[in-house]
C-alpha cells in the first residue's frame, strides 16, 4: 500500500473569530492517549480571557500543540461543530475526494501515526508545529478500499467497545462484592459464632475495670463519659456474643491513643534537621511504606511532641488529600511522630485486633448508607477524631475476630484474582485491536 505525506490530503485552516462577551461558546477539551476530544464547557464570552479564538468544523483534524506528544489529537465530531479553541491548537481541512475522515480517524489510533509525532522545545514544554503534522506519512489506498477498511475496523471497534463495557460492569460488580464481604463481616454474617467464645461484653467490662483502676491511681486522667449508644444509632442487630461500643473504649490508655498530627501550616524549614526523629507523612499511609520521607526533628522538639509519637502496631490513617488510607506501623519503623495529615490510633489488642479494625474501617468507608447517616459530612470527616469517637462500633469476641479476618483475606484474594482476570481480558482486547489496526494499514 502506497504512503503519502499528510500535506497531500489535508490543509491547515485558521478560521479566527473575535469573542463577543454577550455570546455563548462551546469549548473543546482534547483527550490524551489518542482518545479524541469532548465538550469541555459552554461559557459566556465574558469568561473567555483570550478574545481571539479559532472555530472548529465537523470533520476537521484537530491537533494540540503541546499534548500531541501524548496523543492529543482527533477528528472534530458533529456535536463539536462550531466549538472554539485557542491558538495552541491546529486545525486541518481534509480533502474528502482523496481521504475519508473515518479512515483517517482510525489511522490516528495507530502507533504508526503516533510514532511520527515530532516534538520541539524543552522537556517540560515540548510542542509540535503544523509542518511536522503535514510531514507525517500515511497509507493511502483508493476511497473504495478506504471504505472497506473502515467497515472492517468499525466492526472490530464495536466488538471491542462491548468487551470494554462488559469489563467495566465486571469491575463494578467486583467492587460491590468487596463492599458486601466487608458488610457481612462486620454484621457477624460471614462466619458462624462459637458459644464458647468469651462475649465481647465481658471484655469491655474488664477493660473498664482496668481503666477505672488507672484513674484511681492517677496514672491516667478521667475523661468525659461517652453517651450510651441509642437504638437509633444501631444500623443492624448483632449476633449473640457481640456488643456495641465506641472507639475511646477500645484504645489503650495514654494521652496519644487517638491523635491527629501537629504542625499544620506553621512548621518552618529551620525546624527540620538532617538526622533525628522522623516526621511521618500522608504518603506513608497511602503507600503503606514507612521508608518514604526525609523530614526530621531534633530530640528537644520530639520530646515536646511525645503524644504524637507512633510506635509499632499503631494505626495511621490519611486524613487530608487522599483520604482514608490505613497502614499499621511495622516494628522496624524509625522512631518519630506524625504530621497534620495523619491520624493515629493505638488500639487495645486484647479487645480488638488491628486487622479486624481495618475491616471495620473500610466497611464504613465503602458503605453509602453509613456515609449518609453521618448527616452529609464529607468523606474527610469520617477520619476526623470527632466522628471516629462517635461512631458505634460492632465488637465481636476476640476469637471470632481472628476467624473473620481469615475469611475476609481468602475472599478478598479471590476478588483480586477476578479483577486481575478482567484486566487481562481488557489488555488482550486492546492488543487485538492494535494488531487489527496494524494489519489493516500494512
Amino acid at each position: 500500500m502506497k504512503t503519502v505525506p499528510l500535506s497531500q490530503v489535508v490543509k491547515q485552516k485558521k478560521d479566527i473569530i473575535r469573542i463577543d462577551d454577550s455570546q455563548e461558546y462551546k469549548r473543546v477539551r482534547i483527550r490524551i492517549h489518542r482518545k479524541g476530544m469532548v465538550l469541555r464547557d459552554i461559557v459566556k464570552g465574558l469568561e473567555i480571557k483570550t478574545k481571539s479564538q479559532q472555530v472548529c468544523k465537523e470533520g476537521q483534524l484537530l491537533v494540540a500543540e503541546i499534548d500531541a506528544k501524548v496523543g492529543g489529537y482527533g477528528i472534530v465530531t458533529k456535536d463539536l461543530d462550531g466549538a472554539i479553541v485557542s491558538s495552541h491548537y491546529y486545525l486541518f481541512d481534509i480533502d474528502n475526494a482523496r481521504l475519508s475522515q473515518e479512515y483517517l480517524g482510525h489511522i490516528l489510533k495507530t502507533d504508526m501515526f503516533f510514532s511520527q509525532i515530532k516534538a520541539e522545545g524543552s522537556t517540560n514544554y515540548a510542542s509540535i508545529r503544523p509542518k511536522h503534522i503535514l510531514e507525517i506519512e500515511i497509507p493511502l489506498p483508493s476511497l473504495e478500499e478506504q471504505k472497506k477498511i473502515v467497515r472492517k475496523l468499525d466492526s472490530y471497534s464495536s466488538a471491542k467497545d462491548k468487551v470494554e463495557s462488559h469489563n467495566s460492569e465486571n469491575i463494578e460488580l467486583i467492587t460491590k462484592l468487596r463492599s458486601s464481604i466487608l458488610s457481612e463481616a462486620v454484621q457477624g454474617k460471614l462466619v458462624p459464632q462459637n458459644p464458647k467464645d468469651e462475649p465481647a461484653s465481658e471484655l469491655l467490662k474488664k477493660i473498664k475495670a482496668e481503666k477505672d483502676k488507672l484513674i484511681r491511681e492517677k496514672k491516667i486522667k478521667k475523661e468525659k463519659p461517652l453517651p450510651p449508644i441509642s437504638e437509633d444509632e444501631k444500623p443492624y442487630a448483632l449476633p449473640k456474643g457481640w456488643a456495641w461500643t465506641r472507639l475511646p473504649k477500645i484504645v489503650t490508655f495514654d494521652n496519644g491513643s487517638i491523635r491527629r498530627g501537629p504542625f499544620g501550616g506553621s512548621i518552618t524549614k529551620p525546624m527540620f534537621v538532617s538526622k533525628g526523629y522522623k516526621i511521618y507523612e500522608q504518603k506513608n499511609a497511602i503507600y503503606n511504606n514507612f521508608k518514604l520521607g526525609h523530614y526530621y526533628i531534633d530530640e528537644n522538639k520530639f520530646n515536646e511532641m511525645k503524644n504524637f509519637e507512633i510506635k509499632p502496631n499503631d494505626i495511621i490513617i490519611s486524613c487530608s488529600g487522599t483520604i482514608g488510607k490505613l497502614a499499621v506501623v511495622p516494628f522496624d519503623a524509625e522512631k518519630g511522630i506524625i504530621n497534620q495529615a495523619l491520624l493515629k490510633l493505638t488500639l487495645n489488642q486484647e479487645i480488638i485486633t488491628n486487622d479486624f479494625f481495618k475491616i471495620l474501617f473500610y466497611a464504613y468507608i465503602m458503605s453509602t448508607n453509613t456515609l449518609n447517616d453521618l448527616k452529609g459530612t464529607a468523606m474527610k470527616n469520617i477520619v476526623s477524631i470527632g466522628i471516629l469517637k462517635k461512631l458505634p462500633i460492632p465488637l465481636p469476641p476476640l476469637p471470632e475476630q481472628h476467624r473473620i479476618v481469615e475469611k475476609v483475606d481468602k475472599l478478598m484474594k479471590l476478588c483480586d484474582e477476578l479483577e486481575a482476570k478482567v484486566k487481562e481480558n481488557q489488555h488482550n482486547a486492546e492488543k487485538l485491536m492494535e494488531a487489527v489496526l496494524k494489519e489493516s494499514f500494512e
